[in-house]
C-alpha cells in the first residue's frame, strides 16, 4: 500500500508571514512562497499521520502516527516521529547529523559528519552556474543556507503504492526551508487559489493537498492508492521557539543500540547527489543546442560530479584497501611457503587479481542509480544526450579512480620477488 519510509535528517529555517500577489500564476505563486519562507528564523511545526484502508482490502494496516519539526532557525533542527510503538528522532546541524530509533525491537543509531559533503556539493553548485548561467527559477533563487527537512511523496506505478517520506537535504540542496514547496517545485504541482488555502495535485492525482495562502505552510496531503490513503494533517504551527536542549544530537550511541551509521551516509549521500544531477540537467537544458562548447561545459562537470560520487561512497571502502592488500600478500607468501612452484604461486597470484577485477566490477555496479536515465520536468532538452555524456563520464572516473589505481596497487604489492 503505501509505506512510510523516514530516512534521515535536517536543518531548517524560518518564515514571516507575507501575502501573495493577488492574479499571479500557480509557478509565481510558489516562486514568492518560496522567497518569503527564506526569512524564517524559527518554527515548530505538529503532524498527524493517518492511514485508511479500501473495503475488502486484506493488507495489514500501517499505525497511524505523528511527525513533529523543530527549527532553530538556519543552525540546526529536529525532527520526530511516531508510528506505533516506534520513534524515531533526528537532529541535524552545519557539521553533524545524527538519528536515533527506538522500538520494542530494539535501538539503533547513527552519526555522520556532513560538513565536508556540504562543502563540495556547494562548489559544485556553483560551478555547474558559472557554466551555464542564467536559465531556470530553479537555478535564478539562491539556495537556502542550511540543511532542511523535506516531505517527500510518490507513487510506485509498478507496486500500485503511494509513498511517503521525511528526507534529509543538506545545505543549499534545495531553496526552502519548507521542503515540501521543493517538492512541489520538482513536480511542477499547480497552485489553485481555493480562499486562504492554495490546492495542489501531483503524481496524476495520486496526491493532493493544501498550503495556506498566506506562509506556504503545508496543511494537508492526501495520497491515493488502490489498496487506500494515508492523510497528513497539520495539527500546529508556531514561530515560537523550542528548548534549546532538544537540538543537541547524542554524541554516542545508547548502550546495546545497533549502529546504522553505514545507513544514514547512504540514505544523505543519495538525495545530495540525485539533487547535484538535477540541477545538471535543469542547466544543460539551457543551451539551444548542445554544440561542442556546451558538451565540453558537461563533460567537465560531470567528472568533477562522478570523482565526488565516488569518493564520497567510497570513502569507507579506500580505509580498508590497504589492509585488504597485506591480507592478500600475507595468504600468497604462506602459499609460497608451503612447497609450490614459482609458476604454481604465480598461477595462484592471476587468481586472486581476476577475483579482484571481478569484485570491482561488482562494485561499479552499486552506482547504476547515478547513471540511470533521469526524467526531470521542465528541462526535457539534450535529457538523452546528456545521459550518454553521464555513462561515459562515470566509466571513464571509475576506471581511473578505482579500477585501473586498485588493480595496479595489488598487482606491485603481490610479486613477491
Amino acid at each position: 500500500m503505501h509505506a512510510l519510509l523516514v530516512a534521515a535528517l535536517l536543518a531548517l529555517a524560518p518564515l514571516v508571514p507575507s501575502p501573495l500577489a493577488t492574479g499571479a500564476s500557480g509557478a509565481d505563486r510558489l516562486d514568492e512562497l518560496i522567497a518569503a519562507s527564506r526569512s524564517i528564523e524559527t518554527f515548530s511545526a505538529r503532524y498527524s499521520l493517518s492511514f485508511e484502508l479500501n473495503p475488502g482490502v486484506t493488507v495489514p494496516r500501517p499505525p497511524d502516527g505523528t511527525i513533529r519539526i523543530d527549527q532553530a532557525g538556519t543552525q540546526c533542527v529536529r525532527v520526530e516521529r511516531t508510528a506505533g510503538d516506534e520513534v524515531l528522532l533526528m537532529w541535524c546541524n552545519a557539521s553533524t547529523m545524527a538519528t536515533q530509533m527506538r522500538s520494542s525491537a530494539g535501538e539503533r543509531f547513527g552519526r555522520l559528519d556532513v560538513g565536508a559533503f556540504n562543502a563540495q556539493a556547494a562548489q559544485l553548485r556553483q560551478r555547474l552556474q558559472e557554466l551555464f548561467p542564467g536559465g531556470s527559477r530553479d537555478e535564478s533563487q539562491p539556495g537556502w543556507a542550511g540543511p532542511v527537512a523535506v516531505f517527500g511523496w510518490s507513487f510506485n506505478d509498478q507496486a500500485r503504492r503511494a509513498n511517503f517520506e521525511v528526507n534529509v537535504a543538506t545545505s543549499g540542496a534545495v531553496v526552502s526551508p519548507l521542503g515540501w514547496l521543493d517538492t512541489l517545485r520538482a513536480k511542477d504541482s499547480a497552485l489553485v487559489p481555493d480562499g486562504e488555502r492554495l490546492r495542489f495535485e501531483s503524481d496524476d492525482g495520486h496526491f493532493r493537498g493544501a498550503l495556506r495562502a498566506l506562509d506556504g505552510v503545508l496543511e494537508t496531503l492526501v495520497g491515493e492508492s488502490p489498496n487506500g490513503r494515508f492523510t497528513l494533517a497539520l495539527q500546529s504551527f508556531t514561530r515560537e521557539p523550542a528548548d534549546p536542549e532538544l537540538f543537541e544530537p547524542p554524541a554516542l550511541a545508547p548502550p546495546g543500540a545497533r549502529d546504522v551509521s553505514s545507513e544514514l551516509r547512504r540514505s544523505v549521500l543519495g538525495l545530495l547527489h540525485l539533487r547535484l544531477r538535477v540541477g545538471a540537467y535543469r542547466a544543460v537544458a539551457r543551451c539551444e543546442r548542445l554544440d561542442e562548447a556546451c558538451a565540453a561545459n558537461a563533460s567537465g562537470w560531470l567528472t568533477s560530479f562522478h570523482e565526488f560520487v565516488i569518493h564520497s561512497n567510497l570513502a569507507p571502502w579506500f580505509e580498508l584497501l590497504d589492509k585488504r592488500r597485506t591480507t592478500l600478500v600475507e595468504r600468497l607468501k604462506a602459499y609460497a611457503a608451503s612447497g609450490r612452484t614459482k609458476s604454481q604461486v604465480e598461477e595462484q597470484r592471476q587468481r586472486e587479481l581476476a577475483t579482484l577485477g571481478k569484485g570491482l566490477d561488482e562494485i561499479a555496479k552499486t552506482f547504476d542509480e547515478f547513471v540511470k536515465p533521469l526524467a526531470v520536468s521542465g528541462a526535457p532538452r539534450h535529457a538523452q544526450e546528456l545521459h550518454e555524456l553521464e555513462k561515459r563520464s562515470f566509466a571513464a572516473a571509475f576506471d581511473r579512480l578505482v579500477r585501473r589505481k586498485v588493480l595496479s596497487e595489488f598487482e606491485a604489492a603481490t610479486k613477491l620477488e
